[in-house]
């Protein structure tokens, strides 16, 4: 804000967004459109980053620059892949296969939700996703007897690899995912979002597909909290925000 005060327009790389759309731009971005006295234009270019060879002599501001650039053409919202006709054209055309994995731990509140939500709409109504699975990580109450009265295949992660001494957490259910799961594309989403919608999946999708160069996409969302809850550090992260 303080070099905004000093200049006559502010460019800054953020994310494209739908002209319907009522999503923000980001913390940085919103703030400037807010307060900044001065012009402020957000962009996004498509245009690929010149080839720079890095080494010791290039400046810091020159490598501020590219890391900006990069973040700035790299940073989605789901909003940008609502429409999921497009998704699903290009699934085919890339002739890809999608999973998702569901990591579970005593999640019986929520779990059948995430699951009639995604086979719903993004199995049925729009052929996103090939298949389903739920990864159990031994849980005590009904999680697995719900995926599995919704069609779910389900595995618990411990007696997968039975040769290989189980581990405890998430982690370890993620991994061993992957040996059940078939999808050229594995998505991850958690059991327990009280707020679930589409976007956790095909946000994630969205990028993989239009930019097959791209390898991984990690997500970003803020958890609803209950009264009384407080915030807890690395919890939440699903879906691009």
């Amino acid at each position: 804000m303080n070099y905004a005060k000093k200049s006559d327009v502010v460019i800054l790389g953020t994310t494209i967004q739908p002209i319907t759309s009522s999503a923000s731009l980001g913390v940085v971005a919103d703030r400037l459109l807010h307060e900044a006295s001065c012009a402020v234009i957000a962009v996004k270019s498509g245009r690929p980053l010149p080839h720079i060879k890095f080494d010791e002599t290039l400046s810091f501001d020159a490598i501020s620059i590219l890391v900006d650039k990069w973040f700035g053409e790299n940073t989605f919202h789901a909003d940008e892949f609502s429409n999921l006709r497009e998704l699903v054209a290009l699934k085919k055309q890339q002739e890809v296969t999608i999973s998702l994995a569901l990591p579970a731990l005593n999640e019986e509140e929520t779990v059948g939700k995430v699951i009639r939500t995604m086979k719903k709409e993004l199995m049925q109504r729009f052929p996103l996703l090939d298949e389903i699975v739920l990864i159990d990580s031994n849980s005590t109450d009904r999680t697995r007897e719900i995926a599995t009265k919704e069609g779910v295949p389900v595995y618990i992660h411990q007696e997968l690899l039975p040769d290989m001494e189980p581990r405890r957490g998430k982690g370890e259910a993620l991994w061993k995912s992957l040996l059940v799961t078939k999808g050229d594309i594995i998505v991850w989403i958690d059991t327990d979002i009280v707020n679930i919608h589409p976007r956790f999946v095909y946000g994630i999708i969205g990028p993989l597909l239009i930019n097959p160069t791209m390898q991984l996409v990690k997500g970003f969302y803020r958890r609803p909290l209950k009264v009384g809850q407080k915030m807890q550090a690395g919890g939440g992260d699903e879906s691009p925000s």
